[in-house]
């Protein structure tokens, strides 16, 4: 099997040591967002994070693999040997993951994937990854298509549109216990459709009591449910996030047609920037279609009263 895609978590150490190594290869290095370095040699790119994640891409990802990175930096081999390594990511499980939490513009999407053996090799070979791993979105729609083939509907997608959303925040008054509710409700629906028990339920960590709070909004779970940071290594939790992903992008367009221009990412300053030409636009009501409202960048263009009952009186993008 030839694969183009490799991710790894590497140490501080060793991430240090194969930055020497890149070096002493005559590797062209970049700087890289949320990261150490992006080296690039031919068509053969690696990036380094500061999560630890290292990504491996393009022609001679294998060769780079098993002739420089296994040898030279972990010391073992991997790479066709990740069952053995992995035996949790092989078993029928439900990941769950969540995109657009941290986007001002366009909803909040929460997927469930459920995955059994086969299936995880099968995508895996096809280049399955986190989400975050994947910088194009004609990527993120390829293997999204790829997932939902292959799951042939053994998934669900929570999607919260900004109008749902904001009157739910204001429900919940809490970010976080929202995201457990849309995850609750994502890993519901997809056990209403297995004529299976899956052996566990995993979450990517977005808060310390994450497991506990899904839990409290779960009719019935008779399989464990587990936590993890960096669940995202897990073949289920890489898939959610894909198709999470997907449909954000697709969601954020329409949005974007809606208001007559292209709607950015995140929350950075271009964001408000977009955000204060549609308030002048399209007024306080009209951005609220579009965005989340408890974004200090919607209270500081709609100068919000404490009294108002259209703003929680809470103003933090993270509770």
């Amino acid at each position: 099997m030839t694969n183009s895609s490799y991710t790894v978590r590497l140490s501080r150490e060793e991430i240090e040591q194969l930055r020497h190594h890149l070096e002493q290869k005559d590797f062209l290095f970049e700087p890289l967002a949320h990261g150490y370095f992006r080296a690039r040699k031919g068509t053969l790119h690696i990036s380094a994070y500061h999560s630890g994640a290292v990504v491996v891409q393009g022609k001679g990802t294998n060769d780079f693999v098993s002739f420089v990175l296994e040898p030279e930096i972990l010391g073992e081999a991997r790479l066709g040997y990740e069952e053995e390594l992995f035996p949790e990511w092989f078993e029928p499980h439900i990941g769950v993951d969540e995109c657009g939490k941290g986007d001002f513009f366009g909803p909040l999407v929460v997927c469930a994937v459920y995955l059994e053996r086969d299936s995880a090799k099968r995508l895996l070979a096809q280049g399955l990854r986190d989400s975050k791993r994947v910088k194009s979105a004609r990527e993120i729609r390829r293997i999204a298509r790829a997932i939902r083939e292959e799951l042939r509907g053994a998934f669900s997608t929570v999607t919260l549109g900004p109008p749902r959303y904001n009157a739910l925040y204001r429900r919940f008054g809490n970010l976080n216990r929202m995201l457990a509710w849309a995850h609750a409700k994502a890993v519901e629906e997809v056990l209403r459709k297995l004529a299976t028990t899956p052996s566990f339920v995993l979450l990517d960590q977005f808060s310390p009591h994450a497991a506990s709070w899904v839990s409290r909004f779960l009719t019935k779970l008779e399989v464990p449910l587990r936590q993890k940071t960096h669940a995202e290594e897990d073949p289920a939790v890489a898939a959610a996030s894909i198709l999470a992903r997907a449909v954000f992008l697709e969601k954020l367009a329409e949005l974007g047609q809606k208001a007559g221009r292209e709607l950015p990412k995140g929350s950075s300053g271009r964001v408000r920037e977009v955000a204060k030409e549609l308030a002048e636009r399209l007024g306080k009501e009209g951005l609220a279609q579009l965005g989340k409202i408890h974004f200090t960048i919607f209270q500081e263009l709609c100068s919000p009263t404490p009294s108002s009952p259209e703003i929680p009186s809470s103003g933090k993008e993270n509770p």
